[in-house]
């Protein structure tokens, strides 16, 4: 196994990889890394991304049962609920 920071090219193997559905412990035997590198480097730089609301459903699951109805309400509402990405739950 490989020592020292990971790479651009790491970075964008592991992402690709997830994108196409592989495993935490292929990606590391694909790279030559243990998997617990992968895993930190997932978490370390796992953002969250607001869905876009244009022409679709709003994204809050209590938008219609809310007192406050503003446009970007769920960016900052601290009782938002979300329908859980599928990518997430494998």
């Amino acid at each position: 196994m490989s020592k020292g920071h990971l790479s651009y090219s790491d970075r964008l193997a592991i992402e690709n990889m997830l994108d196409e559905g592989h495993t935490i412990k292929e990606i590391g035997i694909d790279i030559k890394r243990d998997s617990s590198v992968i895993v930190r480097e997932i978490n370390k730089h796992n953002s969250l991304v607001f869905p876009g609301t244009y022409n679709k459903q709003h994204p809050c699951l209590k938008y219609h049962s809310c007192n406050v109805k503003d446009f970007n309400c769920f960016k900052t509402c601290k009782n938002a609920e979300f329908k859980p990405c599928p990518k997430l739950s494998v």
